[in-house]
């Protein structure tokens, strides 16, 4: 009986890889003008290249799609792009796209095949505009490997990814490395409520040095949360900390998280207090995710024990007494922020506001409390306490 030497299929891993010779376009308004269409930007994580087009505003009805292939042009597919924003100053429109391979149609492919090309096409007034790299294609190669060398692969431990994400998020580089400037974010129109959070959580010690020191995050990151929020605010984070650069566009981070979350898709400005609280539970997700598997997987976990809940979520204890019998009931409750009114007065410390979170509550007239033991609505008295607070707190201020 003859057996096979071909290896499982099963336990291969794929992602895109830029192009060594592709560069973004220098005269980018120039070529929009003469051609209507210009990819302005692409970066891929994983199966998925995400990418920005940006066109010539000739009529408010337009389209734009990408037309791909992964067969040489034997077949291929169309996905729409998305449009984000106009430019009055230069007349032209900013529109973006996400394209995910299938994993098992490259499983298909021959190893001589596997490259991935594509073109954008602006589909206005009945006319079609491409840019198809000046007949050339923007062509990505698909990259195979065990899964198990996938694991090991992070902007930490592999030069080639490293320097893809400097690229991806426009680094800057300082001009002495001996000066302690921080680095900065560049605001992408309407996004400053996204860098101000940004820069806020990466300057937090203890969350850093938490995501940063845990061996499954920093290492084994990419083939658990290929992606995701975690992922990638890992690599700005990673580019933020380690002292080389001094201005990032942080386009990447801001894609992937808008297509993970439609209300942050466009260039627009956002509440940062929702924001923050949103970033956090998806971070939180993550983090419980990758933990969750490497325990399924038998994979030895750091002797770290903090949690992500052990650094952001406090509680506070609410209690209610009968005003009638004097019966209390407590309860425990979560918080992750503590919302504090400020004082009407001319001056207030903190201490003041918090303070002002304790003071009692009356409940009277519609606000009455069912008390267990009257059995009927009866005027009670409320009052909260912090019971714990977290290693990290954040306050939102009422104005």
């Amino acid at each position: 009986m003859s057996v096979s030497s071909e290896k499982p299929l099963v336990n291969r891993e794929y992602s895109l890889r830029m192009p060594k010779n592709f560069q973004r376009p220098s005269n980018l308004l120039q070529r929009i003008y003469e051609q209507q269409i210009a990819l302005e930007d692409m970066f891929t994580r994983g199966i998925t290249v995400y990418g920005t087009v940006r066109v010539n505003n000739i009529s408010f009805h337009k389209h734009v799609s990408i037309r791909f292939t992964i067969d040489q042009w034997k077949t291929s597919s169309t996905i729409d792009a998305h449009h984000m924003v106009y430019y009055s100053d230069t007349n032209t429109d900013l529109f973006q796209f996400k394209l995910t391979l299938q994993k098992e149609k490259l499983q298909s492919l021959s190893i001589v095949a596997r490259c991935m090309s594509f073109a954008v096409c602006y589909d206005v007034n009945r006319r079609e505009f491409w840019d198809n790299n000046y007949s050339r294609n923007y062509n990505l190669d698909v990259i195979e490997s065990r899964a198990r060398d996938e694991q090991i692969k992070s902007i930490l431990y592999d030069d080639w990814f490293h320097r893809q994400i400097v690229q991806d998020y426009h680094a800057i580089s300082k001009v002495s490395k001996q000066t302690q400037e921080l680095c900065g974010l560049k605001n992408l129109g309407g996004t400053c409520y996204m860098n101000s959070v940004l820069q806020s959580l990466s300057l937090t010690s203890l969350l850093t040095d938490f995501l940063l020191t845990e061996k499954e995050f920093s290492i084994e990151i990419r083939s658990y949360s290929e992606g995701t929020i975690l992922n990638e605010y890992l690599n700005l984070l990673l580019l933020l900390s380690c002292g080389d650069y001094c201005v990032l566009t942080p386009n990447p981070f801001k894609q992937i998280f808008g297509h993970l979350n439609n209300a942050y898709f466009k260039n627009q400005q956002q509440d940062a207090h929702e924001f923050l609280l949103l970033l956090l539970d998806c971070l939180d997700k993550d983090i419980t995710k990758i933990k969750s598997d490497n325990e399924n997987q038998n994979i030895n976990q750091t002797e770290n024990n903090l949690t992500f809940l052990d650094l952001f979520y406090g509680s506070y204890k609410t209690t209610t007494t009968c005003l009638q019998c004097q019966q209390s009931s407590s309860r425990l409750e979560p918080f992750i922020c503590l919302s504090l009114p400020i004082s009407s007065t001319n001056q207030c410390t903190l201490q003041d506001c918090l303070a002002a979170v304790s003071q009692c509550e009356y409940l009277t007239d519609d606000s009455k409390w069912f008390c267990p033991v009257c059995k009927y609505l009866c005027d009670a008295e409320r009052r909260l306490e912090i019971e714990k607070f977290p290693k990290i707190l954040i306050i939102q201020f009422k104005r």
